[in-house]
């Protein structure tokens, strides 16, 4: 797609300040508030400049919650939205700058934009299924933060030489009311996920790999905006930062390794389930024991292993269509490391 005109977004809670270039040279800058009657002057001022929806790139940092409303009515619209992740633009930088304000991020993204037009990914918005199922999974985690914070301090008053019985009662209350809302938020996710067909059919398929629960599955559900933002299982390998890579420069090697640089929530989940999986008698048991035992390979670069090799199973069954069969898949893995052949 063509590109004439670049519109570089800052956006913040209240505001949001942009920079246009156009393909004559000029530029202008420009500050909405960020509402929906803002989004619409600025949308309506796009018109009066003459930015059309076949020739004009618009390109902004992901800053959350921020930019739910102003993608919604641009894509409403039909204008094209990228949306970058901000660690791209931070090590994106054509000169050394000191100052930096909202004008000057704007700035850089409209740079950013123009020079990699032809690497633009229009963003689509969340389906509304999608966004329900996202903010009841993140409403879910913040009662079970609560819990576990009321949890630990009914385990510190118990550790007192004198407990506080009022205390004791109170922990013990809060504690069951927030049991009480996170099934309640549960029954409601799964109720979401029922009433689509297609949820329902991925869901079931994700829940029967091993080390995969319905909390992790519907995680990768979101994060993958249903298959259709991440579709491979090296894509989504990266996003949660378990997939090695190697550095060097000139003479210099490094061996690949794990980075840091990706969703550690989501990898704490598959992290887990990869830990129930090396126990004896389960499927990963006999290779977790050749790898650190006989290879002398470190633990956690095994587990990390074992969390590849999950979401693996998951991409392909999901895109298979069919569930974990257990028979069929060692079958495949006829090697020391599964019949613990050592």
């Amino acid at each position: 797609m063509k590109f004439n005109s670049f519109v570089g977004i800052d956006i913040s809670k209240e505001v949001f300040d942009l920079v246009v270039r156009k393909e004559d040279g000029s530029s202008s800058q420009q500050q909405f508030p960020n509402s929906i009657p803002g989004i619409h002057l600025f949308i309506e001022w796009m018109v009066k400049e003459n930015l059309t929806q076949e020739s004009t790139l618009i390109c902004m940092e992901h800053t959350g919650n921020y930019i739910d409303r102003i993608t919604r009515l641009l894509s409403g619209e039909g204008y094209f939205a990228w949306v970058v992740s901000p660690l791209v633009i931070h090590k994106f930088s054509p000169d050394i700058r000191r100052h930096s304000d909202d004008q000057d991020s704007a700035e850089r993204l409209c740079e950013f934009a123009a020079r990699f037009s032809d690497q633009a990914r229009r963003f689509e918005p969340d389906s509304k299924e999608e966004a329900k199922l996202r903010a009841l999974s993140l409403l879910r985690k913040q009662l079970v933060k609560s819990q576990t914070q009321f949890l630990n301090r009914e385990l510190s008053n118990l550790d007192l030489a004198d407990p506080s019985a009022m205390g004791a009662k109170v922990y013990r209350e809060t504690i069951e009311f927030f049991q009480n809302r996170i099934q309640l938020v549960e029954d409601e996710i799964e109720a979401l996920i029922k009433s689509s067909a297609q949820l329902s059919s991925w869901h079931t398929i994700l829940k029967s790999v091993p080390g995969i629960g319905k909390v992790c599955a519907t995680m990768i559900l979101i994060h993958t905006c249903g298959f259709k933002k991440i579709k491979d299982f090296k894509s989504f390998a990266s996003f949660i930062a378990s997939a090695p890579f190697s550095k060097g420069s000139g003479k210099y090697k490094v061996r690949p390794r794990v980075y840091k640089t990706g969703n550690r929530k989501a990898k704490s989940l598959l992290f887990m389930g990869a830990m129930s999986l090396i126990h004896p008698g389960r499927i990963f048991h006999n290779w977790y024991i050749y790898r650190t035992e006989v290879q002398k390979k470190h633990p956690f670069s095994v587990l990390n292993e074992i969390i590849n090799e999950i979401i693996k199973i998951a991409f392909t069954l999901i895109q298979r269509g069919e569930k974990f069969n257990k028979v069929k898949y060692l079958e495949g893995k006829n090697s020391v490391k599964f019949l613990g052949l050592s």
